[in-house]
């Protein structure tokens, strides 16, 4: 049903960096409202597509199509929640069979007041694991880098102790994907998602849970860039009204 990837985590613990060959990358770039992901390696064939919703009743905030326009059919929804502090993802499409084979998750910002922590859970394998989105937010305010690791043993998502500034001090987890932010929204550019892969030769099992894998990284990883790009529209506006 989709793509193959190699996103499986926790299966080299050698591969901590994004710029290493253990790494897939996947370019955002701008269609129009809505994006394009593709492999930078082929940035010209498009393997998703991805609607935001603002206004479109019935709608998720943001639907992710399997290939190159809203044509395809739906791999993935982000609904996101008023406040942007809960969010719920679904792996699959909610209008097929009434949803019932879609897979739901919650992801939670760490607090109110703040957008650099995002906890959810997924179950991999039979484990289910807790992981965190680090939010880095200092280049651009609606476009934050972003760094994807697993909590560590007995914490929950919010559990790591960070200093201001500093992701992960001390003893991290493995880096499991990350998105930085390239160009300028004005000429096409958006991004980069770097997501860690299984080795090579696995099960057709075992490959399908890495698809599945790729989907959740993106749509959690999508959902707080919009929900990023949303909060920055609306202080704007505030500012513009005072």
């Amino acid at each position: 049903m989709f793509e193959s990837n190699r996103g499986l985590p926790d299966l080299d613990p050698a591969a901590s960096s994004p710029n290493s060959d253990m790494f897939d990358s996947l370019l955002i770039t701008n269609s129009w409202r809505n994006l394009n992901i593709s492999r930078k390696s082929q940035p010209d064939s498009p393997i998703y597509f991805v609607c935001n919703y603002v206004y479109t009743p019935g709608k998720p905030s943001v639907e992710l199509h399997a290939g190159n326009s809203k044509l395809g059919p739906v791999v993935g929804v982000v609904r996101l929640g008023t406040s942007f502090q809960e969010s719920v993802i679904g792996v699959g499409d909610p209008a097929l069979g009434g949803g019932r084979n879609v897979l739901w998750e919650t992801i939670k910002r760490e607090r109110a007041w703040s957008r650099g922590a995002y906890a959810f859970s997924w179950e991999l394998g039979g484990m289910r694991k807790q992981y965190v989105w680090r939010a880095d937010q200092s280049s651009y305010a609606d476009r934050p880098s972003l760094e994807l690791r697993e909590a560590r043993k007995g914490e929950d998502g919010f559990g790591i102790q960070e200093e201001a500034g500093v992701m992960d001090r001390g003893n991290p987890r493995p880096v499991l994907a990350t998105y930085s932010v390239e160009g300028s929204k004005c000429f096409g550019g958006q991004g980069t998602f770097s997501i860690k892969r299984s080795k090579a030769n696995i099960s057709p099992a075992d490959e399908e849970m890495a698809n599945q894998w790729e989907l959740v990284v993106l749509l959690t990883g999508l959902g707080i860039i919009e929900a990023a790009r949303r909060a920055a529209r609306r202080r704007s506006m505030t500012m513009s009204f005072w």
